[in-house]
C-alpha cells in the first residue's frame, strides 16, 4: 500500500445481510441508515496478499473504523439483556472511532467507547483471530450503567470490566459470574472494613486476571458530550 486507503460504506440492506450470515444475528439487527461507515488505512506496515488463498497474511499497521451513529433493532426485546434493560423499538449506538492492526491473522483493537439508547455508555477494547473470527474482548462499563442498572455508584472515571467472547455469530459472558462481582463491587464501597475486605477477595477470585488499569479512552471528549 503506497497510500493511505479511504473507504465509504453505506449500511444497506444487502451488506448487513452478507453481515449476518457470516457474524450472526448482532449484524442482521443494523437498521440501514444514511451515515456511512468510514474505514481508513495507514499505508506503513500494511500489506495485502494478491491470493485469497493466502489471506491470513494480511497485515495492517494501523486502521480506524468509524461506525459513528448506528440503530439497532430491538423489537423483539432480544437485544435486551442483564446489562443494558432496553427498551423494545429502534435503538441508537453513538460510537467512537476503533483503531486497530492486524498481523500474523490476530486482530488488535484499541479502546473505543459507545453510548447506547442515549443514556448507557461502555467501552471495549481486547485482540481476537480472523479467520475463523473470534474476539476476545473486555468490555468497561461506565458508572451510568453501575448507578441506573445495579444502584453502585463509583467514581466518575471507574469502569467496571467483564471478559467476553464472541465466537459462531454469538457474545459469551458468564451472568453469574457478573453479577458476583458486582457483589463484590458493592461491598468493597462499603465503609465498614470487613465489607471492604470480603468484597476485595471475592473481587480476586472472579476477575480473570483483568487489568487493574483500564486503557485510556481514545477519542476525548465523547462526541455525544460535546453535542449536548
Amino acid at each position: 500500500l503506497q497510500e493511505a486507503l479511504k473507504i465509504s460504506i453505506q449500511p444497506s440492506s444487502e451488506l448487513i445481510a452478507w453481515g449476518g450470515r457470516l457474524y450472526g444475528d448482532m449484524f442482521h439487527r443494523i437498521v440501514p441508515t444514511s451515515h456511512p461507515i468510514q474505514l481508513e488505512v495507514a499505508p506503513k506496515q500494511t500489506l495485502f496478499p494478491f491470493a485469497i488463498r493466502d489471506i491470513t497474511q494480511l497485515r495492517l499497521g494501523e486502521g480506524r473504523l468509524d461506525l459513528g451513529k448506528v440503530s439497532l433493532q430491538n423489537q423483539d426485546g432480544a437485544f435486551s439483556n442483564f446489562l443494558l434493560p432496553l427498551e423494545k423499538g429502534i435503538v441508537p449506538v453513538w460510537c467512537t472511532p476503533i483503531y486497530f492492526s492486524i498481523q500474523d491473522n490476530t486482530l488488535q483493537l484499541k479502546r473505543w467507547d459507545c453510548q447506547v439508547a442515549g443514556r448507557y455508555t461502555l467501552a471495549g477494547w481486547g485482540q481476537g483471530q480472523l479467520f475463523p473470527f473470534r474476539l476476545y474482548l473486555t468490555l468497561g462499563l461506565h458508572p451510568d450503567i453501575l448507578q441506573t442498572v445495579f444502584h453502585v455508584s463509583t467514581q466518575k472515571n471507574y469502569l467496571f470490566q467483564i471478559p467476553i467472547k464472541f465466537r459462531g455469530g454469538e457474545i459469551q459472558v458468564s451472568q453469574k459470574k457478573v453479577l458476583a462481582r458486582i457483589g463484590a463491587l458493592a461491598s468493597q464501597l462499603q465503609s465498614d472494613s470487613r465489607g471492604k475486605l470480603v468484597g476485595a477477595l471475592l473481587d480476586a477470585a472472579l476477575s480473570d486476571n483483568l487489568s487493574a488499569t483500564p486503557p485510556k479512552p481514545t477519542t476525548s471528549p465523547f462526541p455525544w458530550k460535546s453535542d449536548q
